[in-house]
């Protein structure tokens, strides 16, 4: 989500190549880089400021096996003593404990075709890494804003950061039977919280084709 300056240094044994150019922030950005520069993200600044809501409120849809599903957290004015009582939602079978949802997309390109080579350089990664993934696509809750993005399925949690670092994002999420969490790729720090779903009939079309 979100790409601007990633400040750590997460995850050089991922075993994750790439010939793009390094910057001075451990970022790997294509020529011109990605998002804001180190200057104008200014210094002591939260977790990418007021874009942290809207991470927050994001909703995920992912094409599955058994169909496509949307999820998201509960939204707070909600907050359901137990997920069942309210939603019925189900963590999907078959996709082990946890899923992570990691894009490449700069939210702030208005170029599909750069979206798109982003992307195709983060399935290069996965495919490398021989992990499973699923198409998926995360937006606002009004389906205006949306990012292709991958499912990723057997990462652990300190890999997907630093994948999402890698390619320049503020953050990834990672759902789990327990959780959907947002975590922020600089510094690991994770937002827990109660997640509803439900199944919807279409991806949309605009995640990524294939998975494996």
């Amino acid at each position: 989500m979100s790409s601007m300056r990633m400040d750590h240094g997460v995850g050089r044994d991922d075993g994750v190549g790439s010939d793009r150019r390094v910057g001075q922030d451990g970022c790997q950005c294509g020529e011109g880089g990605a998002g804001m520069s180190s200057s104008e993200s200014g210094a002591g600044r939260g977790p990418v400021g007021e874009r942290w809501d809207a991470y927050r409120d994001a909703i995920v849809r992912i094409e599955l096996p058994g169909g496509v599903v949307e999820v998201g957290a509960v939204p707070e004015e909600a907050a359901p003593r137990a997920l069942s009582e309210s939603t019925g939602g189900a963590y999907p079978a078959g996709i082990g404990d946890r899923l992570h949802i990691i894009t490449a997309v700069d939210s702030d390109s208005t170029d599909p075709r750069v979206d798109d080579a982003r992307n195709a350089m983060l399935r290069v990664d996965l495919e490398a890494i021989g992990v499973r993934w699923y198409p998926a696509i995360g937006a606002d809750r009004a389906w205006c804003h949306r990012e292709a993005s991958f499912a990723v399925v057997g990462l652990s949690r300190h890999r997907a950061i630093a994948l999402g670092a890698k390619h320049c994002q503020d953050a990834i999420f990672e759902w789990s039977p327990d959780h959907w969490a947002l975590i922020d790729c600089r510094t690991g720090e994770v937002t827990s919280m109660r997640w509803v779903s439900r199944p919807v009939d279409a991806l949309d079309g605009a995640g990524p084709s294939g998975g494996r």
